[in-house]
């Protein structure tokens, strides 16, 4: 009998998801870590009054705790869970639509926007700015990043407003460039960003927990790396904007603002302890095992997967279509599973993202076979401007597009593949899932009918 593709492949995201669970790893990493459970018995073993009320604190040996990104308000949780009242003050910045619970009261809670920054972003920045600005020397401070910081915090270089920041992440999230780039340019245009929050932190202890949506599971770049210092000077970012033909594209402000930076280089900043507490290959474990247990094969295909999304969902088929057909030497039922990031340059006006470009190339491409699906979507629960995670695909889907009038291919060229799974039921809708490792890929493939 022939598998229920669509079934498994939801049993084995919501696995994924599970195993990224941001609660869950920073407990883990602070009751476990030999280095990290002994800082936190060193807190437990403190003497203990009420929590301070935030920014309103005695400026020695207190833990202040500043969470950013679509995971904080679980990170927050996790660390609570250990540290209990030792968390004396703290700020959380998380995106519009991300579910909350309670947080302690000693912390102070911002939303913001997602993915361009808006007031709210620099009114965050500004409460961070107060809290870390009093540290002193006998306090800890941990730092809790996941995914989304970059424009959830926003504190614009001198000289720059919010409109040229904005302006300038509209630019570059329409690319197509690759995360690393884009946030190479980032870090040149905000004070917190690039090492900024270390710096500003100093000389208190810092610690950052990291849950990493960047392919490969990187940790300095997540947020635009607030505590990792710059490796590209103002003068590295202007050569690569021009390069990339970007340079005309930014606001003036912004390009002269490089421009007059050009002698810099790059600012010491204070070293801190980074732990990659989540990653995409930890989805695709999370995956693996659960595949397992129902029965298939199963082939890692990385982490660090990227590249244009249409060419990863083509890409995606014709590794499904080969091990249907033996000639990849893969047991079947097989699953393949990987994690990365997509990319997608914005050339047309229709709605969508990365995952629902890879689903509906991918469908184009399995036009006909059997026993295949293809599933791509946001560990974030967000795929772009839009309310879906992803999309999936099988050999049925660009005939029944026909069906109904849905051009697959003029969709993609129009950067309108939400659109166009939307009509098909083939889009991935979660909600906001309060957590972010990237974005998760992948493959069923049932034996063929004896």
């Amino acid at each position: 009998m022939p598998r229920d593709l669509r079934a498994d492949a939801r049993s084995l995201i919501i696995a994924g998801l599970r195993a990224v669970d941001p609660a869950r790893l920073v407990a883990s990493t602070l009751s476990d870590s030999d280095g990290l459970a002994a800082w936190s018995v060193g807190l437990a073993r403190q003497a203990s009054g009420p929590p301070a009320t935030p920014l309103d604190r005695a400026p020695s040996r207190d833990t202040l705790v500043v969470a950013i990104g679509k995971g904080a308000v679980g990170m927050v949780e996790g660390a609570h869970a250990v540290l209990g009242d030792h968390l004396t003050a703290g700020v959380a910045v998380v995106p519009d639509g991300v579910p909350l619970r309670e947080l302690p009261r000693s912390m102070r809670l911002h939303r913001a926007a997602h993915p361009l920054p808006d007031e709210r972003s620099l009114t965050a920045a500004a409460d961070i700015r107060t809290l870390l600005g009093g540290a002193g020397r006998g306090d800890r401070v941990l730092v809790l990043l996941s995914g989304g910081g970059s424009a959830l915090v926003t504190d614009p270089e001198e000289g720059l407003d919010l409109a040229d920041v904005r302006a300038a992440h509209e630019v570059l999230l329409g690319s197509g460039w690759p995360i690393g780039r884009i946030n190479d340019v980032r870090r040149t245009l905000d004070r917190l960003k690039g090492g900024g929050m270390a710096r500003l932190a100093a000389p208190a202890a810092t610690i950052g927990l990291v849950l990493s949506d960047i392919p490969g599971g990187r940790v300095t770049d997540v947020a635009s790396g607030p505590l990792s210092p710059a490796t590209r000077t103002p003068r590295d970012v202007e050569v690569e904007l021009r390069r990339g033909g970007l340079w005309a594209a930014m606001p003036e402000a912004v390009r002269g603002s490089l421009r007059a930076r050009r002698a810099e280089r790059s600012v010491a900043t204070p070293e801190v302890t980074l732990h990659a507490i989540g990653t995409g290959g930890a989805a695709v474990d999370g995956v693996a095992r659960a595949a397992a247990d129902l029965g298939y094969s199963v082939q890692r295909l990385g982490g660090a997967l990227e590249g244009r999304a249409r060419d990863l969902g083509r890409g995606l088929a014709r590794a499904a279509i080969a091990a249907r057909d033996g000639v990849a030497p893969v047991p079947l039922p097989a699953c393949l599973v990987g994690a990365g990031e997509a990319t997608v340059e914005v050339v047309g006006d229709g709605s969508g993202g990365p995952n629902q470009e890879v689903a509906a190339a991918a469908a184009m491409a399995l036009e006909g076979r059997e026993g295949i699906l293809v599933a791509s979507v946001g560990t974030d629960g967000v795929d772009g401007p839009t309310d879906a995670a992803g999309g999936w695909a099988d050999g049925e889907s660009a005939a029944r597009a026909r069906r109904i009038g849905v051009d697959l291919l003029d969709a993609l060229a129009r950067n309108d593949a939400g659109s166009a799974l939307a009509r098909l039921g083939d889009r991935i809708v979660t909600g906001p899932t309060g957590t972010n490792v990237a974005d998760l890929y992948l493959v069923l493939v049932d034996a063929p009918r004896p």
